[in-house]
């Protein structure tokens, strides 16, 4: 696991989520809890923001920084284009300030392991 950190492009309090130019769904964050037999992760969606709109569709989409706890491990998704699956990434929130959030990049095999050893999963 590598022990640099990134700082999530946090503008005005809000963290503006990965959307690409396409129409197909919508990009989500969550926040990771444990482990889910039936969808991976036990998860908390954060409620987003419409930052910018076109055509009635919404085309930006932002979380609060509100949202995000030091510590807490994090699923992000933001769609590719028709015939190519999402993307999914994931990261553990390193350091959060009223301004700032530096994130760890992680593998979500890493996460899967993290909760295995320190929690039991429920059915």
């Amino acid at each position: 696991m590598s022990e640099e950190s990134e700082r999530l492009d946090v503008d005005g309090g809000i963290f503006t989520l990965p959307w690409r130019n396409t129409k197909v769904g919508r990009p989500w964050l969550a926040k990771l809890s444990g482990l889910d037999p039936k969808f991976g992760f036990k998860r908390e969606f954060a409620d987003t923001i419409v930052l910018q709109w076109h055509k009635s569709r919404p085309v930006k989409l932002g979380v609060p920084i509100s949202f995000f706890q030091e510590g807490s491990y994090y699923e992000g998704k933001h769609p590719s284009s028709w015939g190519y699956p999402d993307e999914r990434y994931y990261f553990k929130v390193i350091k959060k300030t009223d301004t700032d959030v530096f994130v760890q990049y992680l593998k979500r095999e890493e996460i899967v392991k993290t909760f295995m050893a320190g929690q039991v999963v429920q059915t």
